[in-house]
């Protein structure tokens, strides 16, 4: 097997800018579940192979454990795992030209990745990704960003008072470091902003959306995709 890439993502919330960290390391006393493909992998075993995989996952964060919010590297052996939450892409081509007869939904792309907020007491100090990699589940990368995560706990808190049906799962923008909670009714998908923004920072995109609202999947494509383009623009100029 080769050895895996644990990529670090740290958050500077200033301007929403995220920087990243590779680190590689030995995989000889890593515990790892093999995960069955290409069929869907059941969440409880998502959530086995994390708790599997926890150990690696502190290890990895401790050396940079002040710079993500721990008090020291004794601090981060006391995180936890919040809900597996499945990632969700969409097919950036297919927004760009995006009309209100097309579906929306059809632009959705499920990954074989989960998004785990990570709690320290019940607090949320970041996001890990498990993702099969070389066929097997195993952590691949830790954003220390914890109100995007926080965001996420506090949503599902409310979707589980509102006694609403369905599973949450996490729509990443990844060209605009956005994300969205992600959910579908009768077919229809909603989504609700999970700003990455501290309060009293504007956002960089996206900026029409309210977070506190939740939109209908096909409202917020065409800002999406405009604002893709102008991303795409700024960089070929």
């Amino acid at each position: 097997m080769m050895k895996p890439v644990l990529i670090v993502l740290a958050a500077t919330i200033l301007t929403i800018t995220v920087g990243m960290v590779l680190m590689m390391v030995s995989s000889e006393d890593r515990q790892v579940i093999t995960a069955p493909t290409p069929t869907p992998i059941p969440l409880e075993q998502v959530a086995q192979a994390a708790q599997v995989d926890l150990n690696y996952l502190i290890r990895h964060i401790q050396p940079l454990a002040q710079d993500y919010g721990f008090a020291d590297e004794q601090e981060v052996t006391d995180i936890t795992l919040g809900y597996p939450y499945q990632l969700y892409n969409i097919n950036y081509d297919q927004a760009k030209n995006y009309t209100p007869n097309l579906s929306a939904e059809y632009m959705l792309i499920p990954e074989q990745r989960w998004g785990f907020p990570i709690l320290l007491d019940g607090e949320a100090k970041g996001m890990a990704d498990l993702a099969t990699e070389d066929g097997e589940l195993q952590f691949v990368r830790f954003s220390s960003n914890a109100r995007v995560a926080q965001n996420l706990v506090d949503f599902q808190a409310k979707h589980d008072r509102a006694g609403e049906r369905g599973p949450i799962k996490l729509l990443r923008i990844s060209p605009l470091h956005t994300n969205f909670a992600l959910t579908q009714y009768d077919g229809q998908s909603q989504v609700t902003l999970l700003t990455e923004a501290a309060p009293g920072r504007e956002r960089l995109f996206l900026t029409s959306l309210d977070e506190s609202q939740t939109y209908e999947l096909k409202e917020v494509v065409p800002q999406i995709a405009e604002d893709i383009k102008e991303l795409e623009q700024k960089y070929d100029n």
